[in-house]
């Protein structure tokens, strides 16, 4: 481990409360926030194509058949390297080439959100991101079942924490704060 910044790094399958967990910690712990697929984002806007799960799903393969698994670690190593907070909250990773250098350099810990399919779906099509909302169960379930989705079920064994998100907001909140305690950050 060559520094003293804490890396923590939030991870689950669609809609399960991830990016609301990496929120929670910028805002109660004063956080840097690195998300894996802003520059996905920014990539397709500067682009002028449509910001949709689908076209960042695609980009994303691309990216990482084209110049490898790590491709994303590469990008966010250097967001974290170039921030001057000694805590990070890390949203969106989906494999272990994600993070796999990340967790040897840094204090670094796996925050697996898991919730249930018929939580995650209301979640999802009641968001008013591009491409989430009018889907109907048939649809979610076939995004629900894409590549990356798949892998990400992996990560849940080599978490520090799961945390279950089948409850309501407060529920879920209160446990992600014990959680964070935990950690001593």
């Amino acid at each position: 481990m060559e520094s003293a910044k804490t890396i923590i790094a939030f991870a689950g399958r669609k809609a399960c409360g991830k990016g609301i967990a990496g929120n929670l910690l910028v805002e109660k712990y004063k956080a840097y926030p690195i998300d894996y697929s802003s520059s996905l984002h920014e990539a397709l806007t500067i682009m002028g194509i449509p910001d949709t799960q689908s076209n960042i799903a695609t980009l994303s393969m691309f990216l990482r058949t084209r110049f490898g698994a790590d491709a994303f670690q590469r990008a966010v190593s250097k967001k974290i390297s170039s921030s001057s907070s000694e805590l990070i909250s890390l949203f969106g990773a989906r494999r272990v080439s994600d993070f796999d250098s990340i967790q040897k350099k840094y204090r670094f810990f796996l925050i697996y959100i898991d919730s249930n399919y018929e939580n995650r779906y209301k979640r999802y099509t009641s968001r008013t991101k591009a491409g989430d909302s009018g889907l109907n169960e048939e649809e979610f379930q076939v995004k629900d079942n894409e590549e990356p989705e798949l892998q990400i079920e992996s990560l849940k064994s080599l978490a520090y924490s799961v945390i279950e998100n089948n409850g309501s907001f407060d529920e879920f909140q209160q446990k992600l704060l014990e959680s964070f305690a935990r950690l001593r950050l």
